[in-house]
């Protein structure tokens, strides 16, 4: 019998796996030809070995039913709330006759003079032991995962179909970089160089910010509100420069979405306030940025970028001085994405980066990425698991291990990993940066990026010498507190004290904030200040009365060049039968005894 014909899906999905073959036989090559030095793997075999679980978790806190009197001056949650209820009037009586003329300030302020300016007679903040944990061992589990991605692009074109490219204009300046990166693509210092993010693309289920830089512009500095573009500027980047190539190179149905004008996008951008009755933008709304977005097929962004590049090198400005500048020369371009821990989280490093080739290097064009100018964030979290390894729970263990687990880093551990981190190339210094998330006294947080000197840059692509970019340590708990569309930031301390101010104070502090400001941001009333406080009281009751309690684990990540990554990956560094340190991690330690 013969044998059977293949059908046309079938002869297609071949076509295609002969492809994606090619594609990563070539990714390959290029990765081995720009890869750096070889020594410089070492780095990454001595960055993340595993350490002894006892050692990763000896931080642990037990459950919210078990509270046992802290020895050596520290006190329990509930001994130093009746302190401070002791030592202060009730918030009630304080905050609620405020904001009338004839209220007495003074009066309310001198209710706190004495818990404000005595110093008290012991810390306020909080040592955990583990004299009240369980004795018996709980199991540890380890995922690894890819959580930040940096590409640096050569162009447009480095989309590969059948994606698309979503092309936007007047972006929240939320997506401006504005802290300083250790990291340099394109040796860019990317917080102090003027960019803005010109779209994004989507590939393996991963959203990218595209970020178009501009090296001529001057120099900018922090906050991001002020690294973006002027609106001057964006009249020069869309009318000159971005509009016309679109309107060159695009075909007709791509051309008839996108604005024709700066004019005209502004227009569309404020067109609500062409409803009588409707506000203005708030300098955080982001909806802009969805609203003006148009879909450019990858096909076309070859000429369309060739386009921009062209036009943006010819177009120059003129100062107030009067001398002719290039703003726009050489525009350099950044795909970025972040949060992706869960869609990457894997038993071993060796599943993470294969998903990760897989899903996000078969999306793009290698020959169109600078490979020493693209970065990964590589991590592992811990948690205890709710089944033992290898055992079945009887019917009386299940309700106790069932119990939710925290673990937290002891300030003592991120000690201990800085000294390991800085022993591995001691020619290229790390700086770390110690901090406490929380009011317990031995828990702490880890942060370590490597000093830029003149003669030593890690984070630039040239840098060929072995050293650590970026290192943390951390817990991962802050999602019960905060939302992370908001970016963590809830009511927090600096708010509360604007509740004692009436309304007159609040229009002062408006008038001077105002002028900072390039977009209208509500102004602060008494009345918001009270609402976001009854609304911060309904998030903690939420919290304190939850039905359900998830385990919050610990995490350590670390910042890699791709290249590197890549060529390692290729020759099998990774594979859990080659290496003990980046496998599957599952332990069973038993807490320490109590002191006697």
């Amino acid at each position: 019998m013969g044998r059977r014909a293949l059908t046309a899906e079938e002869k297609a999905e071949r076509q295609r796996q002969r492809q994606e073959a090619l594609h990563a036989k070539h990714t390959l090559e290029l990765v081995r030809e720009h890869a750096i030095d070889p020594h410089l793997r070492v780095i990454v075999d001595r960055v993340l070995p595993t350490s002894s679980a006892s050692q990763a978790t000896t931080a642990t806190i037990g459950t919210r039913s078990c509270e046992v009197a802290e020895p050596g001056h520290a006190h329990t949650l509930q001994e130093t709330t009746e302190y401070i209820q002791r030592s202060l009037p009730p918030l009630q009586s304080v905050f609620d006759g405020l904001g009338t003329q004839t209220h007495n300030h003074h009066g309310s302020f001198s209710s706190w003079e004495s818990f404000l300016s005595d110093q008290t007679s012991e810390p306020l903040s909080f040592r955990k032991t583990q004299a009240s944990l369980t004795q018996k061992s709980v199991t540890i589990s380890r995922q690894w995962d890819v959580d930040s991605i940096w590409f640096g692009a050569k162009t447009l074109s480095a989309i590969r179909p059948p994606n698309q490219f979503r092309l936007s204009f007047f972006p929240s300046h939320k997506s401006n970089i504005s802290t300083n990166q250790i990291i340099q693509p394109h040796g860019l210092d990317l917080a102090h160089t003027r960019h803005t993010s010109i779209g994004s693309f989507s590939t393996g289920n991963v959203r990218f910010n595209v970020i178009m830089f501009f090296p001529n512009g001057s120099r900018s500095s922090a906050p991001a509100s002020m690294n973006s573009l002027s609106l001057d500027r964006f009249r020069d980047l869309y009318d000159d420069i971005i509009i016309p190539a679109a309107y060159e190179t695009l075909p007709d149905h791509a051309q008839q979405e996108i604005p024709s004008s700066y004019d005209l996008i502004y227009a569309k951008s404020r067109a609500y306030q062409e409803k009588p009755g409707a506000g203005r933008w708030a300098a955080d709304d982001e909806s802009r940025t969805f609203r003006l977005a148009y879909s450019v097929p990858a096909e076309f962004l070859s000429r369309f970028w060739a386009s921009v590049v062209h036009k943006a090198n010819l177009h120059r400005i003129q100062t107030r001085r009067g001398e002719t500048v290039a703003y726009y020369q050489n525009p350099r371009l950044l795909f970025q994405a972040h949060d992706l821990k869960n869609l990457f989280a894997r038993p071993n490093l060796q599943e993470s980066l294969v998903l990760f080739r897989d899903n996000i290097l078969a999306g793009l064009d290698p020959e169109q990425l600078d490979l020493q100018s693209c970065w990964l964030d590589v991590g592992m979290r811990d948690h205890v698991s709710r089944q033992r390894h290898g055992q079945t729970l009887s019917q009386n263990d299940q309700n106790s291990h069932h119990e939710p687990w925290t673990l937290l880093w002891k300030s003592a551990c991120c000690r201990h990993l800085h000294g390991r981190l800085s022993a591995i190339a001691p020619e290229a210094p790390v700086d770390a940066k110690y901090y406490r998330s929380s009011l317990l006294r031995d828990a702490g947080i880890y942060y370590a990026k490597a000093k830029s000197t003149k003669s030593c840059n890690p984070g630039r692509p040239e840098f060929k010498s072995p050293g650590i970019i970026r290192a943390k340590a951390y817990n991962c708990k802050k999602e019960l507190f905060g939302v992370m569309f908001n970016d963590y930031k809830l009511f927090s301390s600096g708010s509360l004290p604007l509740l004692a101010f009436d309304e007159e104070m609040f229009k002062d502090l408006a008038s001077m904030d105002q002028n900072r400001q390039r977009a209208f941001t509500p102004q602060l009333s008494r009345s918001h200040i009270k609402r976001a406080w009854e609304a911060n009281k309904r998030h903690l009751r939420a919290i304190s009365s939850a039905r359900r309690y998830p385990n919050f684990g610990i995490r350590k990540e670390v910042t890699f060049r791709l290249d590197v990554i890549l060529a390692m990956l290729a020759d099998g560094a990774f594979q859990p039968d080659q290496t003990t340190h980046t496998g599957s991690i599952v332990s069973s330690p038993s807490p320490s005894p109590p002191p006697t």
